[in-house]
């Protein structure tokens, strides 16, 4: 995989993670909120893993965990209803593929393939900014959830990116490939929701 593709979807499903959709009539009251404690529970994984814990609203229901579609292919998930069903707020994407981008072997966008008979599950795509990825992955993930879902803004998330480089020290990493293709960018997607499902 493409070191420079995995940079756009840990960048885009970060901001996807960010993503909260609401009813414009309403919004709960944060400081009413009481928090409690929810742990990796995923009810489709083999194992109760505990990977992972975080604070959520209590009385919400929360579905999370790690997703497996492959041993090689793992992403943390959460996904939370307002008790009013004013929010939904979902975190991670329980089914985001790998992502490759077009070369002399794999020149089909949109094909899927299983590389190395590993089980995960790869898909050819040109590179997108962060921005453009958000919101083309926000209906895939929120669209059924939510009737009346309408799009409206985008936007370059620069101070997102400069906290992953962050992370690598300042500098990123070099593709797999050796060619200083790498790239970081994120962005910012915004969807109005008429009533959640």
């Amino acid at each position: 995989m493409q070191f420079a593709k995995l940079c756009q979807i840990l960048a885009a499903t970060a901001l996807v993670a960010s993503l909260v959709l609401a009813q414009t009539s309403q919004q709960p009251a944060l400081d009413h909120i009481q928090w409690v404690k929810f742990e990796d529970r995923n009810e489709l994984a083999f194992t109760n893993q505990k990977a992972f814990t975080m604070d959520v609203p209590r009385g919400w229901p929360v579905d999370g965990g790690m997703a497996r579609l492959s041993a090689l292919q793992v992403g943390p998930y959460v996904r939370m209803l307002a008790t009013d069903g004013s929010v939904y707020l979902v975190i991670g994407n329980a089914d985001t593929p790998f992502y490759m981008i077009p070369n002399k072997t794999r020149p089909r966008v949109g094909e899927k393939y299983r590389p190395n008979d590993t089980g995960q599950v790869t898909e050819v795509e040109p590179y997108i900014a962060g921005a453009r990825y958000a919101e083309q992955i926000g209906p895939k993930v929120l669209g059924d959830a939510c009737l009346g879902f309408k799009f409206t803004a985008i936007k370059e998330r620069p101070d997102v990116r400069d906290k992953q480089l962050q992370l690598y020290g300042g500098r990123l990493p070099d593709s797999n490939l050796g060619d200083h293709s790498a790239r970081l960018d994120a962005g910012e997607a915004t969807w109005s929701c008429e009533q959640w499902r």
